[in-house]
């Protein structure tokens, strides 16, 4: 295991933070492997972004993961939004959410073990989600940087332990905020009057 590795597998094991492969009908952060940022949806654009890990609320966070028996792929959902990953083949665009449900291939990275790709075109060699220098979540061909060294198209998957309740909060929150963006001149029409 590489001193990287090692050093997050520490980081995990003293902070009590757990991290796992992904279970259907579970709550993750997803935790880029080499920048240790956590891929967040913008709840004005939809677009994806890795940025440092936020509060326990921090729902535009919270990603849960829902099996498809049939592929064994999975379809992520935004637990604020409500929204799904969406597949992204061009690069430099960014991925973003939206309400088809996409699926894609998580699997552990065989040279980097515990770090997993997420799949998201199925093409020969693979094709999948890359968190850029620019911290955009962008697609990208995966593969380590050398043997045990993480790339940014490598992933880990930190467990959020949160209510169905909770979750539905974080739902209405987005309802909320939504209907202020979209009410904003009326808002402010009646504030100034």
């Amino acid at each position: 295991m590489k001193l990287k590795s090692l050093l997050l597998a520490l980081l995990v094991i003293s902070s009590g933070i757990a991290m796992a492969q992904v279970e259907s009908g579970k709550v993750y952060r997803i935790v880029s492997s080499k920048y240790e940022t956590v891929i967040t949806a913008s709840p004005i654009t939809n677009a994806l972004s890795c940025v440092t890990k936020g509060t326990e609320t921090d729902y535009p966070q919270m990603w849960e993961f829902v099996l498809d028996e049939e592929s064994g792929k999975y379809a992520i959902q935004n637990v604020f939004s409500r929204r799904y990953l969406q597949n992204e083949s061009r690069t430099n665009y960014a991925f973003v959410t939206g309400n088809d449900i996409v699926l894609f291939d998580v699997k552990e990275n065989p040279a980097c073990p515990g770090h997993y790709n997420i799949d998201a075109s199925n093409r020969a060699g693979g094709w999948g989600l890359h968190c850029a220098q620019n911290a955009a979540v962008v697609p990208w061909s995966y593969g380590p940087d050398g043997e045990g060294k993480v790339s940014g198209t490598e992933w880990v998957f930190e467990e959020v332990n949160i209510s169905a309740l909770d979750k539905d909060a974080a739902y209405e929150n987005y309802v909320a905020y939504n209907s202020v963006l979209e009410n904003k001149a009326t808002i402010i029409e009646k504030v100034s009057t």
